[in-house]
């Protein structure tokens, strides 16, 4: 399985967003953009 990895900038709707459900599921994995692998 690739890793996903997701930056979250707190902009949208909590109860509509995608990116919180991965992660609140543990599919994902939240970074700052300062972590995020080059050419991601």
């Amino acid at each position: 399985m690739l890793p996903l990895y997701l930056y979250h900038a707190n902009q949208c709707d909590p109860k509509k967003c995608t990116g919180r459900k991965l992660l609140k599921f543990g599919l994902a994995q939240q970074k700052k953009p300062s972590e995020l692998p080059y050419r991601s």
